[in-house]
């Protein structure tokens, strides 16, 4: 019986290997983000393999809202706990990430700033708990903006705006992982303008360590590497 399972183990594994190989000679996965990913910690590996899992399978703790079921949104990351600290500053987080992480932004869209993106729904402050997840569309899967406010309400989230975007920049950055664009979303009513547009602000993560703090148009089609930012208040 021990022999037949390793020797299934073992099929199962060539068949990855050569699965592996034909990826990376197509491009669609290299060689930095292998080594990055056999490099993560077991438990990071393991929120990351969550990314197909759907939500209703996702368990909360008790002092965090209850996450419903949905087919369009997996899963992605769990930074679990965090507590907003001492030093946050909502009427200047943007300003201060612009200048204390400048070097690390490739692009730093100009009219993202304290001033323009001063009224999100709900205001961080010193002391506030929340079980921050992320959420990711489905592969191949593209999102209006109603799926996903639909699916924010079905959350029951806190609509932190780009404050909480910041907030995750300011003291989490480096454990994002890189491909993807985050996005911390807000009822439409509370999001910044360019003319007579909403726009969403995101946080795009390049490989190397390199980021770009951008907009995108909430009323646009979402392609799957746009994530959402997911912030639930704690009992």
């Amino acid at each position: 019986m021990m022999k037949s399972v390793i020797d299934a183990d073992a099929a199962k594994l060539a068949g990855l290997q050569i699965d592996l190989l034909q990826k990376l000679r197509a491009g669609h996965i290299t060689l930095e983000q292998l080594e990055w990913f056999t490099h993560l910690s077991g438990d990071n590996r393991d929120k990351l393999v969550a990314v197909n899992l759907p939500a209703s399978k996702c368990v909360l703790p008790t002092d965090s809202r209850p996450i419903l079921s949905t087919e369009k949104y997996g899963m992605f990351w769990d930074f679990g706990i965090i507590t907003v600290p001492v030093d946050f500053r909502h009427a200047t987080c943007l300003g201060k990430i612009r200048e204390e992480c400048g070097r690390k932004f490739n692009f730093f869209h100009g009219d993202i700033t304290d001033e323009k993106c001063s009224h999100p729904t709900r205001t961080l402050k010193f002391g506030d708990k929340f079980h921050v997840r992320i959420f990711r569309q489905s592969i191949n899967a593209t999102g209006t903006m109603e799926e996903r406010m639909q699916f924010l309400a079905a959350q029951r989230v806190v609509y932190t705006g780009v404050q909480g975007l910041a907030l995750i920049i300011e003291h989490w950055y480096d454990q994002l992982p890189n491909g993807y664009r985050y996005n911390s979303l807000d009822r439409e009513e509370a999001l910044p303008h360019l003319g007579d547009y909403p726009m969403v602000p995101y946080l795009r993560v390049l490989p190397k360590g390199i980021y770009e703090f951008c907009f995108n148009h909430f009323h646009r089609v979402w392609r799957d590497d746009n994530c959402l930012v997911c912030f639930y208040e704690c009992e």
